[in-house]
């Protein structure tokens, strides 16, 4: 068994598609886009909540490479573990196959270069600090291919520099990704080598079909999709029929979308176009206009979106992910967005979603918008700093439409702060609503502003055992840039940081 750095440029080709956490700096040294985000250190003195420990099993040829996020800054070294059957693999009693570390911290990612073509192997990332184990990311698997020269209608490659002709091969690829798109299987994998990608008209999707980088998988590629010359449409469209397909490690740019709710990356169009269980993840987009990544149904709905890991900065315009209409049980975690003009996520008309583990900074509007039609959601895990940057007086870090929320509207382990208003809830009437908000660090909001206010002139916002910055009432109560709403219940607050 081999270890081998990071950097190493395989050829990947299928991918186990599981989550992973954001981290302060998720995007380690593994190729920075030419645009990296203006604030430079994106963690601005924050510290990062703790993340998920999720690794990745991404099929070689013809080796299977696996990939991680350090969960935990304290980390020195990870154990691997295979098995060729699943779920049997013990990390208490079995003998690892390898232990990754280097000389200066940990390594993120391992070659298995014994694993045999055409056998699928299931493994179990551990990690260590100072030699105990900590923390143990869910088992993974992966199969090692056959590589050949040969048309694979399941795994087609694409090469923006490729001349005309190709026919999809990893020996001669197509040169844009409709092609791909066109000519893969239902169910199949369209792989984007390394270069920029001059859309001339939207990516339509309406089968299954996963599109992403061949050389990286949660990290970032150099796959850069510029789609400033197609004007007033989305880079890629997920449509009706394309249930299940996943876009993964590609970078999206010069995107201007003008209407305000359909996005660089829109999932949904019009009545029949309401896609199922698509995924949007780990992409970087960066200098884009109006709306990110929109979840958008004019009627119907879809269930199951997933958008994850993405890092959207520098957003001019608008919202960076909008949810538009009829989202059923979606998820947004660990997205990492900042400097974005407008909300950093906008939802209406959704339902039965969590928001979670996701970082805002530097948010011109609401870091999240909980609008029109949300119900029965979570919101937990995330950061919000310098959040309705704009100064909106009916704004706020986290924004509520509390009328809307007649079942469980639940937030919890966030942290708020710097915010003009840390958290709002704008209705006039809330009697009827069911918002719990709980376990959450709401501090320093900025001058002027709250730390929690209820604009209803009916009904009580519960906001009992939060933590406010200090144990004494009179320091978070009175005073505006730290005082909550009288019709507030903050009762029984917390006298220490959860």
């Amino acid at each position: 068994m081999h270890n081998k750095h990071r950097h190493r440029p395989i050829a990947l080709l299928a991918v186990t598609l599981l989550l992973f956490a954001g981290c302060s700096n998720p995007f380690g040294s593994s190729g920075g886009s030419s645009s990296q985000s203006s604030n430079g250190d994106s963690s601005q003195g924050i510290a990062a909540q703790h993340a998920e420990f999720v690794a990745f099993a991404t099929t070689g040829l013809p080796e299977i490479t696996l990939h991680w996020v350090e969960p935990d800054s304290s980390i020195t070294s990870y154990h691997v573990f295979r098995s060729e059957s699943p779920g049997i693999i013990n990390v208490d009693t079995d003998t690892p196959i390898a232990t990754v570390s280097f000389g200066g911290g940990p390594e993120y990612s391992y070659v298995d270069e014994a694993a045999h073509e055409d056998t699928t192997y299931y493994y179990v990332v551990e990690a260590l600090a100072g030699g105990s184990a900590i923390d143990t990311a869910p088992e993974i698997s992966a199969t090692a291919r056959v590589k050949t020269g040969d048309v694979d209608p399941d795994f087609v490659y694409i090469d923006p520099s490729a001349p005309d002709g190709g026919n999809g091969s990893s020996d001669n690829p197509f040169n844009t990704i409709a092609a791909g798109v066109l000519a893969v299987n239902d169910g199949g994998t369209v792989l984007l080598l390394d270069g920029n990608y001059h859309l001339a008209d939207s990516v339509t999707v309406d089968k299954e079909v996963v599109i992403r980088s061949a050389t990286g998988s949660y990290r970032f590629s150099e796959a850069i999709i510029n789609a400033g010359d197609i004007g007033n449409t989305a880079a890629i469209e997920f449509l009706g029929g394309s249930d299940g397909s996943v876009l993964q490690g590609l970078r999206f740019t010069g995107a201007v979308r003008t209407s305000s709710s359909q996005g660089t990356i829109r999932i949904g169009s019009g009545s029949g176009n309401d896609p199922h269980d698509v995924q949007i993840l780990h992409n970087h987009l960066y200098q884009n206009q109006r709306v990110g990544i929109s979840n958008h149904m004019s009627s119907g709905g879809s269930t199951g979106t997933v958008i994850a890991g993405n890092w959207i900065a520098d957003h001019s315009g608008l919202h960076a992910i909008r949810i538009r209409n009829g989202l059923i049980d979606g998820a947004i975690k660990n997205n990492i967005i900042e400097n974005v003009a407008s909300a950093g996520i906008n939802m209406d008309n959704a339902t039965g979603f969590i928001i979670a583990n996701n970082q805002f900074r530097n948010i011109g509007g609401h870091g999240m918008n909980l609008g029109t039609g949300t119900d029965d959601f979570t919101v937990s895990g995330n950061l919000l700093d310098h959040t309705n940057t704009s100064e909106r007086e009916d704004g706020g870090g986290i924004r509520l439409y509390g009328a809307s929320h007649e079942t469980s509207a639940v937030i919890t382990g966030n942290t708020v702060t710097n915010s003009f208003n840390n958290i709002y809830q704008r209705d006039g009437n809330i009697s009827g609503s069911n918002i719990t908000i709980e376990n959450n660090t709401i501090v320093s909001a900025a001058a002027g502003s709250w730390l929690i206010y209820n604009s209803a002139t009916e009904g009580v916002l519960d906001a009992q055992g939060n933590w406010f910055g200090s144990a004494e009432e009179d320091d978070f109560k009175d005073s505006m840039g730290g005082a909550v709403a009288d019709n507030v219940d903050y009762s029984d607050w917390l006298t220490s940081a959860p």
